[in-house]
């Protein structure tokens, strides 16, 4: 009888271990492939997300293209009338200093083409870059000053009371001619080099 015991609790010991083991093996299959699909799982949300990100990044950068292209062309838009208005005070400049009507009359002719450019620059400034924005307002006052120095100064010419003071302003009257003979083409030739820069038209090498 103890035999038989002993055997039935060995029989026992032997069924429970291996139910154990069927178990123990059943319950890492089971885990293993929950951790699998939950790997999946988060590679598969992981990269969801990553294409949606990506997604709006796109819509993001088509937005700032879009955006920055319609401000470059109002750029170069406002470049190229800023242009053809300093074409026109050039040609205003020239007869200011040259035109054989007297100071005032040419100072009168003079102005409505500076005030003309004056505006449309007060127009387009927030579109310029900085450096032009500023070379330009001050190539305007610098030039506005010097006509309006020169044509005062041939006034002044007309009324000398002695062939000293005709001589000391005819002086200074020269220096201003000059600089606006030689400074202020240079000065402009320096705004228009930089406003091709701007809109991307370079000078041929």
């Amino acid at each position: 009888m103890d035999k038989l015991l002993i055997e039935s609790v060995i029989t026992n010991a032997t069924f429970l271990t291996v139910l154990g083991l069927v178990a123990r093996s059943l319950f890492k299959h089971y885990l293993d492939k929950d951790i699998s699909n939950f790997k999946e799982k988060i590679k598969s949300d992981a990269s969801k997300q990553v294409e949606a990100f990506k997604s709006e990044l796109e819509k993001d950068r088509l937005r700032l293209q879009i955006s920055y292209g319609g401000i470059f062309e109002k750029q170069a838009n406002a470049i190229l009338d800023l242009y053809q208005h300093l074409l026109k005070l050039e040609r205003a400049r020239y007869y200011a200093v040259h035109d054989s009507k007297s100071g005032t009359d040419r100072r009168k002719d003079f102005m409505p083409h500076w005030q003309e450019i004056r505006s449309k620059y007060a127009e387009h400034r927030i579109l310029l870059p900085e450096h032009i924005d500023t070379e330009l307002d001050r190539f305007f006052s610098t030039l506005f000053k010097n006509v309006l120095k020169y044509n005062r100064l041939d006034q002044r010419l007309s009324s000398c009371v002695s062939d000293e003071e005709f001589e000391k302003i005819s002086e200074v009257q020269a220096e201003v001619f000059q600089y606006l003979e030689q400074e202020i083409p240079a000065i402009q030739e320096y705004l228009i080099s930089e406003m091709r820069k701007t809109i991307g038209v370079h000078p041929e090498k």
